[in-house]
């Protein structure tokens, strides 16, 4: 690492931490997987019962309520300068709105192997769509 003089110096040591604390983690990883996997089967059973539309508006707001409650709960604040509104906005809706939707009337339409199956492509979607907009290079191993 570089000081502000440009000198060099030797990066903090950091202490592992013992093995006993190790535990948190792993429960929060597992809690994660649990969480994560088991969104297609709440999602189809939601469809079951709600149009695609309104289990998809209701996901986002139930999602945006926890996650400010808990951001509030922490400490946080919400502030944003004039000019950063409209990209909040603009991320709001397609990062999250459509995508939920997508997904929400996707399932509505197909089973949950499939919907988990295509699931697991968006990497390689992504790596591809990045490579045609020349923003990635694939290399091989």
């Amino acid at each position: 690492m570089k000081n502000r003089a440009g000198w060099v110096e030797k990066p903090p040591s950091v202490e592992p931490r013992p093995a006993s604390h190790l535990w948190k983690a792993y429960l929060a990883m597992v809690a994660a997987t649990l969480l994560w996997s088991s969104n297609a089967i709440a999602v189809k059973l939601m469809v079951r019962e709600l149009p695609p539309v309104t289990a998809a508006m209701l996901r986002v707001a139930l999602a945006a309520g926890l996650l400010a409650a808990l951001y509030r709960w922490r400490g946080g604040r919400f502030r944003l300068r004039p000019d950063e509104v409209w990209t909040f906005l603009k991320l709001s809706l397609w990062g999250l709105s459509l995508s939920f939707f997508f997904f929400t009337t996707g399932l509505y339409y197909t089973s949950v192997s499939h919907a988990v199956f295509i699931g697991a492509l968006v990497p390689m979607a992504v790596l591809l769509l990045a490579r045609l907009a020349r923003q990635e290079q694939i290399t091989t191993l």
